[in-house]
């Protein structure tokens, strides 16, 4: 009998779909991410993530992300941002698929 997994967020789904399998260090770097992040705050990060170019995403996010948390103790290092940007990557590619799913069903 497997047991099944519960996730907050589509996010944390896909955290765990592409981290869990790597050594500790990563995966307790995704979820400091993960744990920071509230519904306010991942929607203006995908607002970041749509509306930025792929060569000013890692400086916008950076630039978000210390003016949440100020503390330099809280700032996210180049490594976290790279996996959060992939995280939102991979995001919107879930939200693409799912909607291309749904068109096909509406045209049989």
């Amino acid at each position: 009998m497997s047991e099944e997994l519960y996730f907050p967020t589509p996010l944390h789904a896909i955290a765990y779909k592409y981290y869990n399998h790597y050594p500790e260090a990563t995966a307790n770097a995704v979820n400091d991410i993960l744990l920071a992040l509230d519904d306010r705050k991942l929607g203006i990060l995908k607002n970041i993530y749509s509306e930025e170019t792929q060569f000013t995403r890692h400086q916008k996010i950076s630039a978000k992300w210390r003016e949440w948390y100020s503390d330099p103790e809280e700032h996210l290092s180049g490594s976290q941002v790279d996996m959060l940007i992939f995280l939102l990557n991979m995001y919107e590619c879930d939200l693409s698929k799912r909607k291309r799913k749904r068109d096909l069903g509406k045209r049989r």
